[in-house]
């Protein structure tokens, strides 16, 4: 059986070796349990709420996209603001953070679980803040079955 981990950058581990560029706070390997997507407060105005993804399908889904993998960051020359920080969870605590965001600023205003946006993602630096210098813009193929997820999760 294949477990969910973190070490430096987030995998799906079979005894593979752990990359070696550090993207969440905290380096040690540790089995990712849940997910939560916690909204930012201009997106908890506007009705975002927190979601917590914790089936087992799910979380592997999430940690295994190509969306939280540890290359192919790009200059945030966008610098929308984030509308939920992504905390992925082990059994001890946070094991990593990233932030998602939409190409438009404004919160939603229906929830479509962002398969009426394109939605970008960025790690977080060590102090778990943001990294205002590296992100990607999320094709449909990678955020829309981790949007299914949050929809699922959300009921």
């Amino acid at each position: 059986m294949c477990r969910v981990f973190f070490s430096g950058a987030l995998l799906i581990g079979c005894g593979a070796s752990p990359p070696s560029a550090s993207l969440g706070p905290r380096g040690q390997q540790e089995e990712v349990v849940v997910i939560v997507m916690t909204p930012t407060d201009a997106e908890r105005q506007g009705g975002g709420l927190e979601v917590v993804i914790d089936a087992n399908d799910a979380v592997s889904d999430w940690v295994s996209s190509v969306a939280f993998g540890p290359g192919g960051w790009e200059k945030n020359e966008d610098q929308s603001p984030p509308r939920y920080v992504v905390s992925f969870r082990g059994r001890e605590g946070e094991v990593a953070r990233y932030f998602v965001g939409t190409l438009k600023g404004e919160p939603l205003a229906y929830r479509c679980f962002g398969l009426c946006e394109t939605w970008w993602a960025a790690p977080a630096q060590a102090d778990g803040t943001q990294d205002p210098l590296r992100y990607r813009v999320l094709d449909d193929d990678v955020w829309h079955p981790l949007a299914r997820q949050w929809y699922l999760s959300s009921k």
